[in-house]
C-alpha cells in the first residue's frame, strides 16, 4: 500500500501546534537556510502566539522552519551544543551522563532542553563552555520538524515524551531537567523573577504533557531509560533509521500524527496498522 503524507499542513506547522499546545512553547518561523524569524518575534518573548497567528504564517510561508523562542516565556532554556568536545564537557560537568531531558540533534550538533529556573533571568551567553552556546532569555532555537541547510533533519535522538517516562520512573513530573547549577553559575543570572518577561498565557512544566513532537531516531529503547553519556549519542550517529513509513514514522520509535477534526486521522492509522500487520510496505 502506497500513501502520501496525511495532511497539507506543512510538518513544521504541525510541530509548531503540538509544541504551543503541548508543550507550552512560545513558537515563531523560520527562514529556512538563514535561521532567522520571518517576523517581528519580539512580542513572542512576552507571550505565546495564537494558533491563528501560527497558521497564518504557516500559510504565508508554507516552506519555513519551526522555532522555539526560549527564555522565561517557554519555561524553556537550551545548551546548544557544536562540537564532539562540547558535548564530552558538557557530559563531564553533569558528572559523566547528560541530564535525563530532551535532546536533539542537529545539523551542526545537539540541543540539550533545560527547564528555565523562574527565579532569575538566564541570559544567552556564547561560549558558556568551549563548542556550548546558552540560549535563554532573548533567545530561539530551531526546532525538530525543520530541515538545515544542506537538507539534514532537526530530529529527537531523545524525545520529550520519553524524557517524561525515564523521570517519572524517578519520581519526577516535569519532563524538563532542571538547569543544572553550574550553568547558572557560568550563564551570570541577571534580574530577579519580578523583571522576567512572562505573560499570562506561560505555563511552567510541572507536569507530565500528553505526546508531542515529531518523534524518531531515539536513542533509548522502551525498556532503556538509563541517563545517556557522551558515548550514547556518539555511538547512536552510526545507527541507521528503518523506516516503517519513510520519513515519517520509524521502526522502534514514537510518532505524532496531528491534523484537523475529522479529515481521517483514524482511518488513516487503520490503514497504517493493517498494513504492517500483514508486513506490506507502507
Amino acid at each position: 500500500m502506497s500513501m502520501t503524507q496525511p495532511s497539507e499542513t506543512p510538518v513544521p506547522a504541525l510541530c509548531a501546534f503540538a509544541y504551543l499546545r503541548f508543550a507550552r512553547w512560545s513558537v515563531v518561523p523560520i527562514k529556512t537556510g538563514e535561521n532567522r524569524p520571518l517576523i517581528e518575534w519580539q512580542p513572542f518573548q512576552l507571550r505565546h502566539p495564537t494558533e491563528e497567528e501560527v497558521r497564518d504564517w504557516f500559510t504565508r510561508w508554507p516552506e519555513a522552519n519551526v522555532g522555539i523562542v526560549t527564555g522565561a516565556v517557554s519555561g524553556l532554556v537550551v545548551l546548544d551544543i557544536d562540537s564532539v568536545e562540547g558535548l564530552r564537557a558538557v557530559a563531564e560537568r553533569c558528572g559523566g551522563t547528560l541530564p535525563v531531558t530532551p535532546i536533539v540533534r542537529t545539523p551542526r550538533g545537539w540541543h540539550v532542553y533545560l527547564q528555565h529556573s523562574g527565579e532569575r533571568t538566564i541570559p544567552n551567553k556564547i561560549g558558556l563552555l568551549p563548542g556550548v552556546d546558552l540560549r535563554g532569555d532573548g533567545g530561539y532555537v530551531v526546532a525538530p520538524g525543520s530541515v538545515g541547510e544542506n537538507g539534514e533533519l532537526y530530529r529527537f535522538v531523545v524525545t520529550p515524551l520519553s524524557a517524561a517516562v525515564a523521570r517519572q520512573t524517578t519520581g519526577e513530573t516535569a519532563f524538563l531537567a532542571p538547569i543544572p547549577q553550574w550553568v547558572l553559575g557560568l550563564s551570570g543570572e541577571g534580574a530577579p523573577k519580578g523583571d522576567l518577561p512572562t505573560s499570562g498565557s506561560v505555563s511552567r512544566q510541572d507536569s507530565i504533557p500528553p505526546l508531542k513532537g515529531p518523534l524518531k531516531g531515539e536513542v533509548w529503547k522502551e525498556t532503556n531509560f538509563r541517563p545517556l553519556t557522551a558515548a550514547d549519542l556518539l555511538a547512536h550517529e552510526s545507527e541507521p533509521i528503518i523506516w516503517v513509513w519513510e520519513p515519517y514514522l520509524p521502526e522502534g520509535g514514537l510518532a505524532l500524527l496531528a491534523a484537523f477534526m475529522k479529515v481521517g486521522k483514524s482511518t488513516f492509522v487503520y490503514a497504517l496498522a493493517v498494513t504492517v500487520a500483514q508486513g506490506q510496505p507502507f
